[in-house]
């Protein structure tokens, strides 16, 4: 007897079958999709606790006077370079655009890549601090006005060092990137390109850092990128659930 694949075809019906499997199980929990959503949470806030933690590590080191290095401010050229209401797109903008891409990467393969494009960009931004600590007098903001409150806010917690490479300038950079890599639309891609260029422009018309630390953001930002995806190729363009197809039975079955 032989069963011929025209007359049968197995392998669509068994891939059909395991993927009304995979969404009633889903949808017949309510809990579990909850406890998917709480997990991943729980391990973007775990990632955000250990690189504050290395952040403010490095940059209490760098900030000793016997450590820091200056170099000449833009506003020592140009005085009219600082601009306090620029201060909410440093801001909300800087604190924004790290975790867009967590949205558009939500799956977990991709937001693993995310994680791991963080993880490297960090420590390689990390090692830059303590090797070279690069650190900038800062403008005292001093006056009337929300951006200048807003950056006296800022000063408050963040010591002068981790100038090079900009902090701000990489996730910024790498937020456009990765939002680009999630799938996001025409718009959404646009739209994040100019904020992250705003938000890079911000580091100095705020007086952080220097221009060098925006070319070395930005440099850190893509070589990160690269090196994820040479250690991550299978996880570019994955897809949550995504199930491998049995094979067609084309030359048929024989018992």
């Amino acid at each position: 007897m032989r069963v011929h694949s025209k007359s049968i075809s197995v392998s669509p019906i068994l891939a059909e079958f395991l993927r009304m499997r995979a969404a009633s199980t889903t949808s017949s929990i309510p809990w579990a999709r909850g406890s998917e959503v709480l997990l991943r949470v729980m391990v973007i806030a775990a990632y955000s606790v250990l690189w504050y933690a290395g952040y403010f590590f490095t940059n209490a080191w760098g900030s000793e006077p016997s450590r820091a290095i200056h170099m000449v401010r833009p506003c020592d050229l140009w005085p009219e370079i600082i601009q306090p209401w620029t201060a909410i797109i440093y801001v909300f903008g800087g604190f924004f655009l790290p975790l867009l891409p967590c949205y558009y990467n939500w799956a977990w393969p991709k937001l693993r890549f995310v994680l791991v494009c963080y993880t490297i960009c960090s420590v390689l931004a990390f090692s830059c601090y303590l090797v070279w600590p690069l650190s900038i007098d800062r403008p005292s903001f001093e006056g009337p006005g929300f951006g200048r409150w807003l950056m006296r806010q800022v000063l408050t917690v963040d010591n002068e060092a981790n100038c090079f490479p900009s902090s701000h300038v990489y996730y910024a950079v790498l937020g456009a990137i990765l939002v680009r890599h999630g799938g996001a639309g025409r718009l959404v891609r646009r739209a994040t390109y100019v904020l992250a260029a705003a938000v890079c422009a911000t580091t100095v018309t705020t007086g952080q850092h220097y221009f060098l630390d925006i070319a070395g953001g930005a440099a850190v930002a893509v070589l990160s990128y690269l090196i994820t995806r040479a250690l991550l190729p299978d996880q570019v363009g994955a897809k949550e659930g995504s199930l491998p197809l049995p094979v067609p039975l084309n030359k048929g079955v024989r018992p």
